[in-house]
Protein backbone atom coordinates (compact mmCIF):
# COMPACT_ATOMS: atom_id res chain seq x y z
CA UNK A 1 0.00 0.00 0.00
CA UNK A 2 1.03 3.65 -0.14
CA UNK A 3 3.75 5.21 2.00
CA UNK A 4 1.33 6.19 4.78
CA UNK A 5 0.15 2.58 5.12
CA UNK A 6 -3.41 3.84 4.95
CA UNK A 7 -6.28 3.58 2.46
CA UNK A 8 -7.03 6.24 -0.11
CA UNK A 9 -10.55 7.32 -0.90
CA UNK A 10 -12.18 6.20 -4.11
CA UNK A 11 -13.03 9.83 -4.67
CA UNK A 12 -9.32 10.57 -4.95
CA UNK A 13 -8.53 7.57 -7.12
CA UNK A 14 -11.38 8.40 -9.49
CA UNK A 15 -9.58 11.56 -10.56
CA UNK A 16 -7.71 9.59 -13.20
CA UNK A 17 -10.85 7.89 -14.51
CA UNK A 18 -13.37 10.71 -14.82
CA UNK A 19 -13.60 12.91 -17.91
CA UNK A 20 -11.11 15.71 -17.50
CA UNK A 21 -9.55 18.29 -19.77
CA UNK A 22 -5.85 19.05 -19.87
CA UNK A 23 -2.90 18.04 -22.03
CA UNK A 24 0.24 15.99 -21.75
CA UNK A 25 3.20 18.33 -21.82
CA UNK A 26 3.99 18.84 -25.47
CA UNK A 27 0.58 17.83 -26.86
CA UNK A 28 -0.69 20.03 -29.65
CA UNK A 29 -3.51 22.37 -28.70
CA UNK A 30 -5.88 21.08 -31.37
CA UNK A 31 -5.86 17.61 -29.82
CA UNK A 32 -7.17 18.24 -26.32
CA UNK A 33 -7.99 14.70 -25.30
CA UNK A 34 -9.23 14.17 -21.77
CA UNK A 35 -6.70 12.85 -19.26
CA UNK A 36 -8.55 9.54 -19.34
CA UNK A 37 -8.30 9.38 -23.14
CA UNK A 38 -4.63 10.33 -23.11
CA UNK A 39 -3.82 7.56 -20.64
CA UNK A 40 -5.82 5.06 -22.71
CA UNK A 41 -4.19 6.19 -25.94
CA UNK A 42 -0.72 5.73 -24.47
CA UNK A 43 -1.56 2.29 -23.06
CA UNK A 44 -2.89 1.13 -26.42
CA UNK A 45 0.39 2.16 -28.05
CA UNK A 46 2.20 -0.30 -25.79
CA UNK A 47 -0.04 -3.27 -26.62
CA UNK A 48 0.90 -5.32 -29.67
CA UNK A 49 -2.20 -6.34 -31.61
CA UNK A 50 -2.01 -8.97 -34.35
CA UNK A 51 -4.31 -10.70 -36.80
CA UNK A 52 -4.29 -13.69 -34.44
CA UNK A 53 -6.13 -11.65 -31.80
CA UNK A 54 -9.62 -12.85 -32.68
CA UNK A 55 -11.42 -12.06 -29.43
CA UNK A 56 -10.74 -9.07 -27.18
CA UNK A 57 -12.52 -8.53 -23.87
CA UNK A 58 -12.91 -4.95 -22.67
CA UNK A 59 -13.76 -4.62 -18.97
CA UNK A 60 -16.03 -1.60 -18.81
CA UNK A 61 -18.74 0.09 -20.81
CA UNK A 62 -19.46 -0.83 -24.43
CA UNK A 63 -19.96 2.85 -25.20
CA UNK A 64 -17.70 5.84 -24.79
CA UNK A 65 -14.47 7.27 -26.19
CA UNK A 66 -12.14 4.72 -24.62
CA UNK A 67 -14.10 1.75 -26.01
CA UNK A 68 -14.12 3.40 -29.44
CA UNK A 69 -10.34 3.94 -29.28
CA UNK A 70 -9.84 0.26 -28.48
CA UNK A 71 -12.20 -0.89 -31.24
CA UNK A 72 -10.33 1.12 -33.89
CA UNK A 73 -7.08 -0.62 -32.89
CA UNK A 74 -8.44 -4.06 -33.80
CA UNK A 75 -7.72 -4.96 -37.42
CA UNK A 76 -9.70 -8.19 -37.25
CA UNK A 77 -11.72 -10.09 -34.69
CA UNK A 78 -14.22 -8.65 -32.23
CA UNK A 79 -14.41 -6.60 -29.03
CA UNK A 80 -16.78 -7.61 -26.23
CA UNK A 81 -17.42 -5.44 -23.18
CA UNK A 82 -18.47 -6.72 -19.74
CA UNK A 83 -18.52 -5.52 -16.16
CA UNK A 84 -16.55 -7.26 -13.42
CA UNK A 85 -19.59 -9.16 -12.12
CA UNK A 86 -20.03 -10.96 -15.44
CA UNK A 87 -16.29 -11.45 -15.66
CA UNK A 88 -16.29 -13.56 -12.50
CA UNK A 89 -19.13 -15.79 -13.71
CA UNK A 90 -17.36 -17.20 -16.77
CA UNK A 91 -14.70 -19.92 -16.45
CA UNK A 92 -13.84 -21.00 -20.01
CA UNK A 93 -10.67 -19.48 -21.54
CA UNK A 94 -11.58 -17.82 -24.83
CA UNK A 95 -9.96 -14.37 -25.07
CA UNK A 96 -6.67 -13.38 -26.67
CA UNK A 97 -6.52 -10.13 -24.72
CA UNK A 98 -8.38 -8.67 -21.76
CA UNK A 99 -8.10 -4.89 -21.45
CA UNK A 100 -9.36 -2.42 -18.85
CA UNK A 101 -8.65 1.25 -19.46
CA UNK A 102 -11.40 3.02 -17.52
CA UNK A 103 -13.16 0.56 -15.23
CA UNK A 104 -13.70 1.46 -11.59
CA UNK A 105 -14.19 -2.06 -10.27
CA UNK A 106 -10.72 -3.09 -11.45
CA UNK A 107 -9.25 -0.35 -9.27
CA UNK A 108 -11.36 -1.40 -6.29
CA UNK A 109 -10.60 -5.13 -6.45
CA UNK A 110 -7.57 -5.84 -8.64
CA UNK A 111 -6.78 -9.28 -7.22
CA UNK A 112 -10.27 -10.59 -7.97
CA UNK A 113 -10.14 -9.22 -11.51
CA UNK A 114 -6.68 -10.74 -12.10
CA UNK A 115 -7.90 -14.16 -10.93
CA UNK A 116 -10.95 -14.01 -13.22
CA UNK A 117 -8.90 -12.76 -16.17
CA UNK A 118 -6.27 -15.49 -16.00
CA UNK A 119 -9.08 -18.06 -16.30
CA UNK A 120 -10.58 -16.35 -19.33
CA UNK A 121 -7.39 -15.82 -21.31
CA UNK A 122 -6.20 -18.29 -23.90
CA UNK A 123 -2.67 -19.65 -23.68
CA UNK A 124 -0.19 -16.78 -24.31
CA UNK A 125 -3.01 -14.29 -23.70
CA UNK A 126 -2.37 -10.80 -22.36
CA UNK A 127 -4.02 -8.62 -19.72
CA UNK A 128 -3.65 -4.84 -19.59
CA UNK A 129 -5.19 -2.27 -17.24
CA UNK A 130 -4.68 1.33 -16.17
CA UNK A 131 -4.37 1.92 -12.43
CA UNK A 132 -3.80 5.03 -10.31
CA UNK A 133 -0.32 5.46 -8.84
CA UNK A 134 0.56 7.39 -5.72
CA UNK A 135 3.70 9.49 -5.55
CA UNK A 136 4.81 12.00 -2.93
CA UNK A 137 3.68 15.53 -3.84
CA UNK A 138 1.58 14.33 -6.78
CA UNK A 139 -1.95 15.67 -7.15
CA UNK A 140 -3.43 12.49 -5.66
CA UNK A 141 -1.16 12.79 -2.64
CA UNK A 142 -1.97 16.46 -2.05
CA UNK A 143 -5.72 16.07 -2.64
CA UNK A 144 -5.76 13.19 -0.17
CA UNK A 145 -3.99 15.18 2.56
CA UNK A 146 -6.40 18.08 2.16
CA UNK A 147 -9.33 15.68 2.37
CA UNK A 148 -7.88 14.06 5.50
CA UNK A 149 -7.07 17.34 7.26
CA UNK A 150 -8.89 18.23 10.49
CA UNK A 151 -10.95 20.71 8.52
CA UNK A 152 -12.43 18.25 6.00
CA UNK A 153 -12.05 14.68 7.24
CA UNK A 154 -15.47 14.64 8.93
CA UNK A 155 -17.00 14.45 5.46
CA UNK A 156 -15.14 11.23 4.58
CA UNK A 157 -17.18 8.02 4.58
CA UNK A 158 -15.67 4.67 5.47
CA UNK A 159 -17.49 2.92 2.63
CA UNK A 160 -15.71 5.16 0.11
CA UNK A 161 -12.30 3.83 1.11
CA UNK A 162 -10.14 1.63 -1.08
CA UNK A 163 -6.52 0.49 -1.03
CA UNK A 164 -3.93 1.98 -3.36
CA UNK A 165 -1.06 -0.35 -4.24
CA UNK A 166 2.38 0.34 -5.65
CA UNK A 167 3.80 -1.28 -8.78
CA UNK A 168 5.66 -4.05 -6.91
CA UNK A 169 2.54 -5.08 -4.99
CA UNK A 170 0.49 -5.03 -8.19
CA UNK A 171 3.00 -7.31 -9.94
CA UNK A 172 2.90 -9.66 -6.94
CA UNK A 173 -0.89 -9.85 -7.29
CA UNK A 174 -0.51 -10.75 -10.96
CA UNK A 175 1.94 -13.56 -10.24
CA UNK A 176 -0.18 -14.85 -7.35
CA UNK A 177 -3.18 -14.99 -9.71
CA UNK A 178 -1.18 -17.19 -12.11
CA UNK A 179 0.28 -14.70 -14.58
CA UNK A 180 3.84 -15.14 -15.83
CA UNK A 181 6.69 -13.65 -13.79
CA UNK A 182 7.49 -11.43 -16.78
CA UNK A 183 4.29 -9.52 -16.00
CA UNK A 184 5.03 -5.95 -15.00
CA UNK A 185 3.71 -2.46 -14.27
CA UNK A 186 4.84 0.53 -16.29
CA UNK A 187 4.63 3.76 -14.27
CA UNK A 188 3.84 6.84 -16.38
CA UNK A 189 4.97 10.08 -14.76
CA UNK A 190 4.59 12.50 -17.66
CA UNK A 191 2.74 15.58 -16.38
CA UNK A 192 -0.37 17.23 -17.76
CA UNK A 193 -0.79 20.96 -18.23
CA UNK A 194 -3.46 23.63 -17.65
CA UNK A 195 -2.92 26.95 -19.38
CA UNK A 196 -4.05 29.00 -16.37
CA UNK A 197 -4.84 28.64 -12.68
CA UNK A 198 -8.49 29.37 -13.53
CA UNK A 199 -8.56 26.35 -15.87
CA UNK A 200 -7.12 24.20 -13.10
CA UNK A 201 -9.82 25.40 -10.68
CA UNK A 202 -12.49 24.86 -13.34
CA UNK A 203 -11.32 21.27 -13.86
CA UNK A 204 -11.62 20.44 -10.16
CA UNK A 205 -15.05 22.12 -9.94
CA UNK A 206 -16.31 20.15 -12.96
CA UNK A 207 -15.33 16.78 -11.44
CA UNK A 208 -18.01 15.65 -8.94
CA UNK A 209 -15.82 12.71 -7.90
CA UNK A 210 -13.27 15.12 -6.46
CA UNK A 211 -15.91 16.82 -4.32
CA UNK A 212 -17.82 13.75 -3.13
CA UNK A 213 -19.00 14.17 0.44
CA UNK A 214 -18.18 17.87 0.62
CA UNK A 215 -21.29 20.04 1.22
CA UNK A 216 -22.16 22.00 -1.90
CA UNK A 217 -21.93 25.31 -0.06
CA UNK A 218 -18.30 24.45 0.81
CA UNK A 219 -17.18 23.40 -2.67
CA UNK A 220 -15.33 26.61 -3.42
CA UNK A 221 -13.53 26.67 -0.08
CA UNK A 222 -12.44 23.04 -0.47
CA UNK A 223 -11.24 23.67 -4.03
CA UNK A 224 -9.30 26.72 -2.85
CA UNK A 225 -7.60 24.61 -0.17
CA UNK A 226 -6.63 21.96 -2.72
CA UNK A 227 -5.31 24.53 -5.19
CA UNK A 228 -3.41 26.47 -2.51
CA UNK A 229 -1.73 23.34 -1.19
CA UNK A 230 -0.93 22.05 -4.66
CA UNK A 231 0.64 25.32 -5.78
CA UNK A 232 2.78 25.42 -2.65
CA UNK A 233 4.43 22.25 -3.90
CA UNK A 234 4.23 23.03 -7.61
CA UNK A 235 4.15 26.81 -8.20
CA UNK A 236 2.82 28.38 -11.39
CA UNK A 237 5.25 28.35 -14.28
CA UNK A 238 6.75 31.52 -15.75
CA UNK A 239 3.78 31.84 -18.11
CA UNK A 240 1.31 31.21 -15.22
CA UNK A 241 0.32 27.73 -16.32
CA UNK A 242 -0.25 24.79 -13.94
CA UNK A 243 1.66 21.55 -14.38
CA UNK A 244 -0.45 18.68 -13.10
CA UNK A 245 1.53 15.74 -11.73
CA UNK A 246 -0.88 12.82 -11.93
CA UNK A 247 1.11 9.60 -12.51
CA UNK A 248 -0.56 6.29 -13.29
CA UNK A 249 0.38 2.65 -13.87
CA UNK A 250 -0.17 0.49 -16.93
CA UNK A 251 -0.40 -3.09 -15.66
CA UNK A 252 0.60 -5.96 -17.98
CA UNK A 253 -0.10 -9.60 -17.22
CA UNK A 254 1.04 -12.47 -19.49
CA UNK A 255 -0.39 -16.00 -19.34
Amino acid sequence: MNRYNVQLFLVVLSILFCSMSGMHKGKKAHKQLSIQEQAAEYALQLILFSDDDREILHIGSSVGDVHTMLFTKIQSGSVCSVNTNRLALCEMPRYDKIISLDCWDVVKKPREVFESSIRLLKSDGEFCAIMPYSKIDSYLDIHYHVLMSDKWRRYCKEEDIACLYNSKEMKDFLVQAGFDKCSHCSVVKRPFKFATKAKFVEWIASSPEQLQGIPEQDYQEFINDVVTNYLKKHPLTENNSVILYLPYMIVFGYK
